[in-house]
């Protein structure tokens, strides 16, 4: 199972640590502008975790193409 951490730069990290795959809010800011990638994310991952303070910005561009996708999102704290 591949699963992806959405977060701030200390998440991040903390993924790095344990093998997960990680992106930054830059990196997802980036990806806003290209649904395609979007498409190309949600494909790529079965479970995405995000970090609590990121949720409400993520969820924006995101959840329409995850949803679609049938993935969910888990909120770390």
């Amino acid at each position: 199972m591949k699963v992806c951490m959405l977060g701030e730069a200390q998440h991040v990290e903390e993924a790095e640590r344990v093998g997960l795959h990680s992106m930054d809010v830059e990196a997802l800011k980036k990806m806003n502008k290209n649904k395609k990638l979007v498409k190309k994310l949600a494909k790529k991952y079965h479970a995405f975790l995000a970090s609590e303070a990121i949720i409400k910005k993520i969820l924006n561009f995101l959840d329409l193409v995850l949803t679609r996708q049938a993935r969910n999102f888990s909120i770390d704290n």
